[in-house]
Formats: structure tokens, C-alpha cells, sequence
């Protein structure tokens, strides 16, 4: 190489030089300024995305939570008949409460009840539960009475499987057949009714199987709030089998009685 080939780079650089014009520090300075803008340009991009990031998990957890409370929400009714999301049909007596969680009844047939009420409940693989305070009655599909707070059941028809809560142990019944749950007691025990319908009230049916006549006339007393007596008096013995509709009404049924058995019911005086 020769010697002007060799400093001709150098003399471009003098002959273009200018005081300030290179300044290696204040090329650092903007460098690391412009560096110092770029990195803080990405920190507020980051924080930005990491807020956006923690409102949309708040407004998730939000939104869970607020699904979760709805999901476990327990409606109460005091209606005197509801129909349940199963099409299960529940008639309440007067001063009766039940409660059910309506969005999740699909997957839990569970209610809870205060007082009397009767259920007609749609066949279904997933039992239905009804709890009381310290009973539990579960079924597949059925027809019964449950008082809650005495705890006794009134089965029509079907089967129930009644027992006290959280207990491994209980009742199986069947047909029509009625039990209770005594205080202090593990198991329910069948017991006879206090009156041969004691869902008349909701069903507005009366059936009897081989019933006395006496008996009958009780009942019809407690149903229609008039007293009879039969003649001769013998006959308040004789068993009746036979089926009424409360809507058939009292004289109607009055007269059915005393052809059905030759006697003669009369109002009492």
C-alpha cells in the first residue's frame, strides 16, 4: 500500500472535522437517553397490559362469584301450589314454607320445607329430597304428604325411603302406609293416621279400604264440618270400601254411603 493510500482516510476525516460536530460523550448521552425513552416506553406498555390483565381477572373472578351466588341462591314460596323446574307439583298448607335453589334444581332435586305441604313428584333416575329440620324424606317419583314439623309422612302411593338427616339408617316405605319420627328416635316407625285421608286437603280425594263406617263419618265431618249419625247404631261398625270427590259434595256422598251399606245417615241433632 502506499503511503497516500495509506492516510487518505485520515485526511477525509481532517478535512471534514468541526469542533463539536463529533463528540463521542454526547454521543453516549443521546444513545443512552434514547435507550432510557425505549425501555420506559415498554415498562408503561407492560403495566399497561398487566392492569388491563388484573381487571379482566377481577371482572372474571367477579362474574364466578356473582354466577356461583346465583347457582346456590334458595328461593322461598309460600304459595298455596308451585311447579317445580322437574314438573314436580307441590301443594302448601296454610303457614307452609318451602325453599329450592331453582338453577340448580336440575342437578339437585333437594327442597326444604316448614310445615305441610304434598308432592306429586315427576319420575326421574336423580332422587328428590325433601328436608325438614331434623328429617329427610327421599323418593324417585311419588305421591305423599310430609309434616315437617311433626315429622310424619303420608304415603299415597310408591315408595320413600324417610329417615332422619345425615343418618345411614331409615324407613322404607310402600303403597299407602303412614310413619313418624319420634323424638329422640333413630328410625321412623309406621304408625296408623289420625284420619283414613289426611291429604284430602290437596288430593280432594276420600279413599277407603275396608273402613268403619264411624270412622268414615268422622272424616266427612272434618272435611265438610257437618255431623252425622247413622241409624241403626249398630251399623257405625260395618267396613266400607269405596273412593269420593270432595267436589262431589257432602249430600252426594251422604246418599252414596247409605245405599251402599242399607242404612240411614242423618245429620245429628
Amino acid at each position: 500500500m502506499s503511503v497516500k493510500e495509506k492516510y487518505e482516510p485520515l485526511q477525509y476525516v481532517l478535512r471534514h472535522y468541526r469542533r463539536g460536530l463529533f463528540d463521542p460523550a454526547r454521543a453516549v448521552g443521546i444513545f443512552r437517553e434514547k435507550a432510557g425513552t425505549v425501555s420506559a416506553w415498554k415498562a408503561r406498555r407492560t403495566v399497561r397490559l398487566l392492569a388491563a390483565a388484573a381487571v379482566a381477572a377481577v371482572v372474571f373472578v367477579s362474574g364466578m362469584t356473582l354466577h356461583h351466588k346465583k347457582m346456590n341462591r334458595w328461593e322461598e314460596i309460600s304459595t298455596a301450589s308451585v311447579v317445580l323446574p322437574d314438573h314436580s307439583v307441590v301443594r302448601l298448607k296454610s303457614g307452609a314454607t318451602l325453599a329450592f335453589q331453582p338453577l340448580r334444581f336440575t342437578k339437585d332435586r333437594t327442597v326444604r320445607l316448614s310445615g305441610t305441604a304434598y308432592f306429586e313428584v315427576a319420575r326421574d333416575s336423580m332422587p328428590f329430597q325433601v328436608l325438614s329440620e331434623d328429617a329427610c324424606v327421599r323418593v324417585l317419583g311419588t305421591k305423599f304428604q310430609f309434616d315437617a314439623n311433626r315429622g310424619v309422612v303420608d304415603l299415597l302411593e310408591g315408595n320413600v325411603l324417610f329417615a332422619r338427616q345425615d343418618s345411614d339408617r331409615g324407613l322404607q316405605m310402600a303403597g299407602r302406609s303412614h310413619a313418624v319420627l319420634l323424638e329422640g328416635s333413630d328410625i321412623p316407625v309406621f304408625t296408623e293416621p289420625d284420619s283414613p285421608n289426611p291429604a284430602v286437603w290437596a288430593t280432594g280425594r276420600l279413599i277407603y279400604e275396608v273402613v268403619p263406617l264411624g270412622v268414615v263419618l268422622d272424616e266427612l265431618e272434618v272435611v265438610f264440618g257437618q255431623r252425622f249419625t247413622v241409624k241403626p247404631s249398630s251399623a257405625a261398625g260395618m267396613s266400607l270400601t269405596g273412593e269420593f270427590l270432595v267436589s262431589d259434595g257432602l249430600e252426594h256422598i251422604r246418599k252414596a254411603l247409605g245405599s251402599a251399606l242399607k242404612v240411614e245417615i242423618v245429620p245429628y241433632e
